[in-house]
């Protein structure tokens, strides 16, 4: 067998292979969202994390993130581990990092991160009033897909 026709049949059934695995992957499987695989959401390292029990509302978590923040002053690194929408979320204080995430699963499975910069003072105060951690002329917060 010449090299030539040994090449042929090689790219051949790479060939074969690549069409075999698309039409795997394409042929669809019909499952509901209900049925699909998501990620388990877990808190980075470091952090002392206190569960909220139950569903719980932007201003809660706001106020309880707050409140942990002067009950441990002590404590560089602070989360709230909470059920919003039937997912576990996590808010995260970072006192030597100045930031305020927020990592939580939307309706399709992914999970979004949240990070409000700088000013943490400032930013909770605006959170015990509204929920929100962008107060008036602050920069709004960066969104991101960490899962797609």
């Amino acid at each position: 067998m010449t090299k030539k026709r040994l090449g042929f049949i090689i790219a051949g059934l790479a060939l074969l292979s690549f069409f075999w695995i698309f039409s795997a992957l394409s042929s669809g499987n019909n499952h509901s969202l209900d049925e699909l695989s998501g990620v388990i959401l877990a808190a980075p390292p470091g952090y002392k994390i206190i569960t909220m029990p139950g569903e719980v509302s932007s201003l809660e978590t706001a106020q309880a993130l707050e409140k942990a923040y002067r009950d441990f002053p002590f404590e560089q690194k602070i989360g709230l581990q909470y059920e919003k929408n039937g997912s576990t979320n996590f808010l995260l204080l970072n006192r030597q990092t100045n930031i305020i995430q927020k990592l939580a699963t939307n309706t399709y499975g992914t999970v979004v991160q949240t990070t409000w910069r700088g000013a943490i003072d400032q930013r909770l105060q605006s959170g015990l009033t509204n929920g929100d951690f962008t107060p008036e002329g602050f920069s709004p917060p960066e969104e991101k897909n960490l899962y797609h």
